[in-house]
């Protein structure tokens, strides 16, 4: 499967701002994080493939992050912290405008939370070797 990427580096007065990873998927201190938080300059987000949405949630006042939830036959994708003009049932292919990154909950900055759940597997799986990292344009993890 060719992957797109779901953010993109940005050029801005001739300097590359790359996309940084700011958490990690996994166990932190109790806490299990289902996906990678990541941040970027322009705020957007893309699809990786062709997904079928199933699920768009409206931010709600802090309460309700928002974000897009799709699906092909192998995987739910989440991109979490996300405000879209997309629909439920909406169909869009690789490299499709998802939407642009929110503040996420406890006064974060802006960043997309992107999960993926593997059907095969019946749980959620590191998506950073999945995709990998040269589909993100992401040159440094920090975390």
């Amino acid at each position: 499967m060719q992957w797109k990427p779901i953010v993109r580096p940005v050029i801005y007065n001739g300097q590359i701002y790359s996309t940084r990873v700011t958490w990690t998927f996994g166990n932190h201190d109790g806490f299990f994080h289902s996906g990678i938080d990541i941040s970027n300059l322009h705020k957007l987000c893309y699809s990786p493939t062709q997904i079928k949405i199933i699920e768009v949630r409206k931010i709600n006042n802090g309460k309700n992050p928002g974000g897009v939830l799709g699906e092909d036959d192998k995987f739910l994708y989440e991109f979490l912290h996300v405000e879209s003009q997309l629909c439920d049932g909406d169909k869009i292919n690789g490299g499709d405008l998802i939407g642009t990154f929110t503040a996420g909950e406890r006064g974060h900055a802006p960043h997309l939370h992107f999960g993926l759940y593997d059907k095969r597997l019946k749980k959620y799986i590191d998506p950073l070797p999945i995709i990998g990292r040269n589909c993100y344009g992401i040159s440094e993890v920090s975390v």
